[in-house]
């Protein structure tokens, strides 16, 4: 079942170390019903991992789906591109999430506020 598949793709995400066996789960999932809750939880899942440059490919499916508030998604993209190096989207992404701060959770916003301190910080270097 999908749903199962999903939460225990959620579940195990929450525990140290388990993100592979999230990834795992969540991916099977998608092979039976791509969702775009399920792209999207892989999306987080791939960013956690390190892999920006796919989790960036499943954010834009997401988003092309309409399927996520366009705060959270632009503070995701802002992280992976920061991840990629792409200082430039990095800031753009960071700077369409501030603006849709009312749409954004309060541990989204100290992301958020940790993203723009990296940027700074990489932009006076």
């Amino acid at each position: 079942d999908t749903d199962l598949l999903y939460q225990r793709a959620v579940i195990l995400a929450q525990l140290p170390g388990r993100y592979l066996e999230a990834l795992s789960a969540i991916e099977r999932a998608i092979e039976i019903t791509p969702r775009p809750a399920f792209i999207y939880q892989r999306g987080r899942l791939r960013l956690a991992l390190g892999d920006a440059a796919n989790a960036i490919e499943d954010f834009r499916r997401v988003e092309q789906a309409g399927g996520i508030a366009s705060g959270s998604m632009d503070l995701l993209m802002a992280e992976a591109y920061l991840e990629l190096g792409n200082n430039e989207l990095a800031r753009s992404f960071s700077d369409a999430a501030r603006r849709e701060g009312s749409n954004i959770k309060r541990e989204e916003l100290e992301r958020l506020n940790r993203i723009v301190a990296r940027l700074v910080e990489v932009e006076n270097q």
